[in-house]
């Protein structure tokens, strides 16, 4: 499947939530996956808010969409009366934590399952070099079209200062964020390798 271009999309950081999702890669050993919110107007797409962490279990090469996990915070959502925050809460974002970013064939198939009750999701990859990969996913109306994502910006400008305030301002909460929800598992050695990774 090709990627189309993505000069028909527009997407907004606001800063505290960009950097929560990169200290969530940076903090964590293992790969690590949320969500967050985003606000459409037209063609732009505006990231903000807490990113949301889900208990999760993941290892070096993995993180999986935990499908129950996602529908018990939907059930809170909609308990607490903010159902609104389900139909902005369209960012899957995780990190390959030493790896490239990028989607692998499991990304694609998260994707496609999460995607199958909406028009759109943008997906996030991220990992500890700061490297950021996105891709914009439209499911209706079909067929899906992918669009890769090239740039993105900031709602305000972010200068050296700025990003460094905010990365040493929110490590600790991301820190015990990741202690709370993150479960981390050895991979499942598929060779007859003994050797410990």
């Amino acid at each position: 499947m090709n990627l189309g271009n993505s000069k028909n999309a527009r997407i907004v950081f606001e800063p505290k939530t960009f950097v929560e999702i990169m200290l969530a890669a940076m903090v964590c050993e293992v790969e690590v996956s949320g969500l967050a919110k985003i606000e459409k107007r037209d063609s732009i797409y505006v990231i903000h808010g807490e990113p949301i962490v889900f208990d999760q279990t993941c290892s070096l090469v993995k993180t999986t969409f935990d499908e129950t996990a996602y529908l018990l915070w939907q059930e809170k959502m909609v308990l607490a009366g903010q159902e609104n925050i389900i139909q902005e809460a369209r960012l899957w974002w995780h990190s390959h934590v030493w790896s490239g970013v990028g989607l692998s064939d499991e990304d694609l198939s998260t994707m496609r399952l999460i995607g199958q009750d909406y028009d759109w999701w943008l997906a996030m990859v991220v990992n500890k070099r700061c490297q950021v990969y996105m891709e914009l996913w439209r499911y209706r109306p079909e067929p899906l079209l992918r669009t890769l994502i090239r740039e993105f910006e900031f709602t305000e400008k972010l200068s050296p200062s700025m990003l460094e305030r905010l990365l040493k301002d929110n490590e600790e909460r991301m820190s015990e964020i990741i202690k709370q929800k993150v479960k981390i598992v050895k991979p499942v050695k598929t060779s007859g390798n003994d050797d410990d990774d």
